[in-house]
């Protein structure tokens, strides 16, 4: 064990921590304590999105869409705004669906945005009137991007469900 590192049982809670000029740092960095006081310091880190079902965090975009209970289902429009609409995703252990707004991912589109909406016009295929269609669109519509990070997301690499991640109900 490193020099610096405290034994976990000692403390009363799970996992690997490491002092530092006093401070108690958890392993995981989502939580800093100080050695007198085994309350958190300052603020804790806050989640990328937590499951309005059952309260599970994801503390980076990563995590949650690497978790193999995530399944993206649907994108929620806003003709208004388009970074303002929501993908939609089911949470496989508490069948709940969480919506992440759609500018959390809009930095994963490399290819052109365009200005004009064709909405209802003859040359949209209608995809985003309907929040469970996820393919792509050929149209060269503002809402083209989104249907391209739809596509990014639904080939995300998931996670492989561990034994050690299956004991902490994260699998």
């Amino acid at each position: 064990m490193h020099h610096n590192a405290i034994n976990h049982l000692s403390l009363g809670y799970p996992g690997l921590y490491y002092t530092h000029f006093g401070i108690i740092i958890a392993s995981a960095i989502d939580r800093i304590y100080h050695t007198y006081n085994l309350n958190p310091i300052g603020e804790v880190m806050k989640p990328f999105k937590t499951c309005s079902g059952c309260r599970t965090p994801w503390f980076s975009r990563d995590d949650f869409l690497q978790d193999s209970n995530i399944d993206l289902v649907g994108y929620q429009v806003n003709f208004g705004d388009r970074v303002l609409g929501y993908f939609l995703f089911n949470h496989a252990l508490c069948q709940s669906t969480i919506g992440v707004p759609a500018g959390h991912f809009k930095d994963l589109h490399e290819g052109p945005i365009f200005s004009e909406c064709l909405a209802g016009s003859e040359q949209c295929p209608g995809h985003c009137l309907n929040s469970q269609i996820l393919d792509p669109c050929s149209a060269k519509c503002e809402g083209a991007y989104v249907r391209d990070i739809l596509q990014i997301l639904r080939d995300w690499p998931k996670d492989v469900c561990y034994p050690d991640k299956i004991a902490v109900g994260q699998c």
